[in-house]
């Protein structure tokens, strides 16, 4: 029985972690797993969007699962980064003024 576990958050253009699994994968006979069988499965994906992941598994008996399974991947956007810095009001000449960089990005 083929099981994808996918990761809890993919962004576009980025590489993931966890992986897309298929260890959960199991044979209802108690053979060991021992060909894993993907379809689109990426380690980055370049755009945006649903992607659709298939996995066809084989056991040490040498059987398929009577069906691959089928798990639906919902690629994140890059966002771009916010951008913000904290200025003071004013500043005296010849003073150090400290300016703050508090941009960071949507995606984390």
């Amino acid at each position: 029985m083929p099981v994808i576990t996918l990761p809890p958050k993919v962004v576009e253009g980025r590489s993931f972690t966890p992986d897309i699994s298929g260890a959960q994968s199991y044979s209802p006979f108690g053979y060991a797993i021992t060909q894993y069988i993907w379809s689109n499965k990426q380690t980055m994906y370049p755009t945006a969007g649903q992607q659709v992941i298939t996995l066809d598994v084989v056991d040490s008996n040498g059987l398929h699962a009577l069906s691959p399974a089928s798990a639906t991947l919902n690629v994140q956007p890059d966002l771009p980064p916010i951008i913000q810095a904290f200025v003071p009001h004013s500043g005296l000449r010849n003073n150090q003024v400290m300016i703050q960089d508090t941009s960071y990005s949507p995606d984390n």
